[in-house]
């Protein structure tokens, strides 16, 4: 299940409440009230008591858990914006700008929910691209993930390995012999 939250005409601006959202978005409800209780920012109360009024929701009224519940969206988006002026020297004045925010916090405890979060809108997966430096140019070549080949240069030779997620860049270094002499 779901609960759905929302506070409007916060005296706050959405930058810096989007800072805040930033830092509790995806975790479960225990560590995000955690954090907020440990956060030194003006905000970080306010969201704290749009996270526990989000979790009283969903406990009285859709018997959710508490220790299955996490975030599952939280956004700080502009809401209006009061024009205020201050006087500046020589009769002048400048305005001032007063924003507001809207906070909306989505709590749920269905694990297929948080799954969802991963996946791109359209559906497809991210292609995943490897990158190898060449020593002499230093230039970046992409190569895409099944592509791996060696790379010859005029002193080394570079070779990719693909490991887990990484690609490991093994140099060797040719030396010339004179003569056949060692």
């Amino acid at each position: 299940m779901k609960s759905f939250v929302i506070q409007k005409q916060i005296a706050i601006s959405p930058r810096k409440l989007g800072l805040i959202c930033d830092l509790v978005r995806g975790k479960t409800v225990m560590q995000a009230q955690t954090i907020l209780l440990n956060l030194d920012k003006k905000g970080a109360p306010i969201v704290l008591k749009l996270l526990n009024s989000a979790v009283a929701n969903g406990t009285n009224n859709f018997g959710m858990n508490i220790a299955n519940e996490y975030i599952l969206d939280i956004l700080a988006n502009q809401g209006t914006i009061v024009k205020r002026t201050m006087p500046k020297a020589k009769g002048s004045a400048s305005l001032l700008r007063k924003r507001h925010s809207h906070l909306s916090i989505t709590v749920s405890d269905d694990i297929n929910d948080k799954l969802s979060l991963h996946k791109k809108p359209n559906g497809k997966t991210k292609v995943a691209k490897k990158v190898i430096k060449t020593a002499t140019t230093h230039k970046t070549q992409v190569i895409k993930h099944k592509e791996l080949p060696e790379i010859k240069t005029s002193k080394k030779t570079i070779e990719a390995v693909p490991v887990k997620e990484e690609i490991k860049i093994a140099a060797n270094i040719e030396k010339e012999e004179e003569g056949g002499n060692k």
